[in-house]
């Protein structure tokens, strides 16, 4: 089932329609075949910079090499989460908007009330 994007996505989309999606296009590379090789390509970078580092005479150790890891990790994850996060606010308006609640973004016992109260035929064109 696929829901109406909000209006100001549309606009966009109406105003220049071979522009990419950046949310959507990022959630589709994650989570199809190639997130694995996103994951080797992080760790390839992290594996980079630590030989870089090495070439400027910066010997890391072990555990400074996983704390620049976690660090790292942490900071992509938290990219990734914001950007899925962002994007499922952004569904959630277009479903309160179909429902006539209040757009919060955020699927609660209003938003579940409303939908329970409608027919799929008085939601959906």
């Amino acid at each position: 089932m696929s829901f109406p994007n909000p209006p100001h996505i549309e606009r966009r989309r109406a105003a220049n329609p071979n522009k990419l999606d950046p949310k959507g296009w990022v959630l589709k590379l994650i989570f199809s075949r190639v997130g694995p090789g996103i994951k080797a390509a992080v760790s390839a970078l992290l594996g980079w910079l630590v030989t870089w580092l090495a070439s400027f005479g910066i010997l890391l150790d072990a555990d400074m090499q996983m704390h620049i890891a976690s660090a790292l990790t942490g900071l992509i994850w938290l990219a990734l989460d914001q950007i899925i996060n962002r994007y499922a606010g952004d569904h959630a308006a277009a479903i309160q908007s179909a429902l006539g609640v209040e757009a919060d973004r955020w699927i609660g016992p209003r938003t579940v009330a409303a939908a329970q109260a409608k027919r799929p035929t008085e939601i959906l064109p």
